[in-house]
């Protein structure tokens, strides 16, 4: 009996952390590698101006994802499979390429 209570109190915490934990900055500036490379990677060749990228080792991030979104400015953001898995009110989901099943989340600022 005090094993299933024991085991009870720890899924109960783990929930109440993933439900407050998930998304604690999410939408925070963070961070974005800078390299000629990554410079590259990140333009659009027809217009020249940066476009949209993720980085998902990005220290800065609970979700460990920083994005740039059509140019934005880097945000903490979490993947997602439709915008219903985006957290607060606005937020849209967006893969990086036609026929990608993950994506990440725009913030309402930046969403399209």
């Amino acid at each position: 009996m005090k094993n299933a209570a024991l085991i009870g109190s720890a899924l109960l915490t783990g929930a109440l952390l993933t439900l407050t934990g998930c998304d604690d900055n999410y939408g925070d500036s963070c961070s974005f590698p800078q390299s000629e490379e990554l410079e590259v990677a990140c333009t659009d060749p027809g217009t020249g101006r940066l476009a949209t990228c993720v980085y998902r080792r990005s220290s800065d991030c609970t979700s460990s994802i920083c994005a740039l979104y059509l140019g934005s400015d880097p945000f903490c953001t979490e993947s997602c499979e439709e915008d219903s898995d985006c957290p607060g009110t606005g937020s849209v989901c967006r893969t990086l390429s036609s026929g990608a099943t993950v994506g990440f989340c725009v913030i309402p600022e930046f969403a399209d």
